[in-house]
């Protein structure tokens, strides 16, 4: 797990001592809306954003359709919707530690994407020329992939191919929450695959890159930080369950 990066090391062995599932899609914006007219949910405001609509995730900025994820959306509130999960159907749903996140989204490969080194317009929803072009006017590659995936925003959930394992999107269209506290680095972080409870549990990882990250934030061991009521445009989740 990790790679010779600094926040991403050091690399170590984990030996899972238990199973899991992981959804071979991330939430999508339909299954979100189900939750919150089933419970009245409305996310808390985020104090720093006194203005924020509290159906935010409603309101990313471009179209999406029932079939897209959810995005715009924050760790609590994907932590709300994983309690109503759990409460409707009895069984241990939670978002996944950030080895079972690897884990899944390596499919067995040890090279930087699952795919390879091949392009990766035609595996993922990543941050491309039309993106480039569509939100800047940049014609060229100002940082992101020389390739066009075909979606500007995000992309519906299954649009491109899954990885030997049978997930969608582990790489690109809406970055993901995971369950871990940060912390900078991996010295000391659990071998058994266990999220990691000791860091800074105001700020989680958020794993994968989305359709606006270029090279640099599409990678299977990168890994970034965000406060707990922090949300963007491209942030989404997935859940996962242990039986």
């Amino acid at each position: 797990m990790g790679s010779p990066a600094a926040k991403e090391g050091p690399q170590r062995r984990v030996s899972f001592g238990y199973a899991f599932s992981l959804a071979k899609y991330e939430v999508t914006l339909g299954e979100f809306e189900a939750f919150t007219r089933a419970t009245g949910y409305l996310p808390p405001r985020d104090a720093q954003v006194p203005d924020r609509p509290t159906d935010h995730w409603r309101r990313p900025g471009f179209d999406q359709t029932d079939r897209h994820p959810v995005v715009n959306v924050t760790w609590q509130d994907a932590a709300a919707y994983i309690a109503w999960l759990r409460k409707i159907t009895g069984r241990n749903y939670r978002l996944p530690s950030e080895a079972e996140w690897e884990y899944a989204a390596r499919a067995g490969t040890t090279t930087e994407r699952y795919w390879g080194d091949g392009e990766a317009c035609g595996h993922a929803n990543v941050g491309d020329l039309l993106f480039a072009k569509t939100l800047t006017g940049i014609k060229g590659n100002p940082g992101l992939f020389n390739c066009t995936d075909g979606h500007v925003f995000t992309a519906p959930v299954g649009s491109f191919p899954a990885n030997a394992w049978g997930f969608h999107d582990m790489l690109g269209n809406a970055q993901e929450w995971v369950l871990d506290c940060w912390t900078e680095d991996y010295a000391g972080a659990p071998a058994n695959g266990d999220a990691r409870q000791d860091g800074d549990c105001y700020r989680r990882v958020l794993r994968g890159g989305s359709w606006s990250s270029g090279p640099d934030g599409i990678n299977v061991a990168g890994r970034v930080k965000e406060l707990v009521g922090y949300t963007q445009f491209f942030i989404g989740f997935r859940v996962a369950r242990v039986d």
